[in-house]
């Protein structure tokens, strides 16, 4: 393993970001010389434990960010070495540079694709947040494909779950989720504004299920965050962001 590789990984795993793989590549939008791609994510609870960490010792970490789970990693990931050449995305809501990071996790190996739209790990189930790709060009290692089966191909615990019929039992899973009638149903109703249904009756993975706190910090970024200083009991003094219904683009 190249050694700025190892070094980002044992920082990135100290903060909970615990997950990696990497993907060979012919070139990229964001790096056209890209041969690799490695892929972090954060399974089960980890990452939100040591934001909880970082909190209690340095309320501003929540009271003077937007996005303080962004801004924790965005900070962490400074510190660690990255190769000249290399192109650094993050999947935050502060990101200006869009890739579809299901797309190259999947590629990398860190999962199946599931009905509910997320990655499905073979350790932490839907409890997978993707959160960093770096593009470069060496040619690193690649990680294989998941040896097991897809789980969801024989399992359709989540279609009943989803209030709105937005998950299918479709013979491929890849087909399974309407993305339409799932964003459609959060203009008409609040019913999974805190939580997602069809995710939290996934069995896959179960150990790793984020507590409800967590819950409702990713899928409703406003109230979230006000249960989340609660907790901690610290102040927030941007309490009033928007909401975030959807945690898909940082986290699982």
């Amino acid at each position: 393993m190249a050694p700025w590789l190892a070094e980002t990984l044992t920082r990135m795993h100290a903060i909970g970001v615990n997950v990696h793989g990497v993907a060979r590549i012919d070139g990229h939008e964001v790096l056209p010389a890209a041969r690799s791609v490695v892929v972090l994510g954060s399974g089960g609870t980890a990452l939100f434990d040591a934001l909880c960490a970082e909190i209690r010792a340095r309320p501003a970490a929540l009271a003077d960010e937007d996005h303080p789970l962004d801004s924790f990693v965005r900070r962490t990931l400074a510190d660690c070495p990255t190769p000249a050449d290399a192109v650094v995305v993050r999947a935050a809501g502060d990101e200006t540079t869009f890739v579809d990071f299901r797309v190259l996790a999947h590629a990398a190996g860190l999962g199946h694709t599931s009905r509910l739209g997320l990655l499905l790990h073979d350790v932490h189930g839907p409890w997978l947040g993707l959160r960093v790709a770096v593009f470069t060009s060496q040619e690193l290692s690649p990680t294989p494909m998941p040896a097991s089966p897809n789980p969801c191909v024989d399992c359709t615990v989540c279609v009943p779950a989803c209030p709105f019929d937005a998950i299918t039992d479709a013979p491929d899973p890849r087909h399974g989720f309407d993305i339409r009638a799932c964003a459609e149903s959060h203009q008409t109703s609040d019913r999974c504004a805190r939580t997602c249904h069809a995710r939290m009756a996934c069995p896959q993975g179960a150990p790793s299920r984020y507590s409800a706190l967590q819950v409702h910090y990713h899928y409703d970024r406003s109230t979230g965050r006000r249960a989340l200083a609660e907790h901690l009991r610290v102040d927030d003094t941007r309490s009033g962001a928007g909401p975030f219904w959807s945690d898909w683009s940082e986290d699982g």
